[in-house]
């Protein structure tokens, strides 16, 4: 994701508009997204990721399970000696209703901004398409072109 100022609201945006393009062509009911989104709470980005969440009544999980105003930071600036929370997980309803947890581990130092995980329950989400009875163990091979 761009780095969060208002010039670069466009691309984020665009970015989002991917995101929904891949979700509505996919088909698929529960949609999980955890990521480095540079949207602070209070901020035009998390503005803007709130309303794209609110548009298609997905949820910014993280935000909900832990809450707005708690003490939550993914990224610490080592130069301002403060936290933000910039990364997030977005879901679909269906996914929301099999979340068991949500958190951030603060042990585990991999790269600039901490991990961000969820926990669901699989067996709450309910397939969307009957899938049929089919073997599976041999390839079926097609035709290749030399393009």
């Amino acid at each position: 994701m761009p780095v969060k100022a208002q010039e670069n609201l466009p691309i984020f945006t665009d970015v989002l508009s991917e995101i929904s393009s891949i979700e509505e062509g996919s088909g698929v009911q529960s949609v999980i997204i955890l990521g480095d989104f540079n949207a602070q709470p209070d901020q035009l980005f998390f503005t803007e990721l709130n309303t794209f969440c609110t548009d298609r009544s997905w949820v910014c999980a993280d935000i909900e399970f832990l809450g707005i105003h708690s003490d939550t930071f993914t990224y610490f600036d080592t130069f301002h000696r403060r936290g933000s929370w910039l990364d997030h997980c977005i879901v679909s309803q269906a996914a929301w209703q099999s979340t068991v947890n949500i958190g951030i581990s603060k042990d585990i130092f991999v790269s600039d901004h901490l991990p961000i995980f969820i926990e669901c329950n699989l067996g709450a989400i309910s397939p969307t398409a009957a899938i049929q009875n089919t073997s599976r163990s041999a390839v079926i091979w097609g035709e290749r072109d030399e393009a």
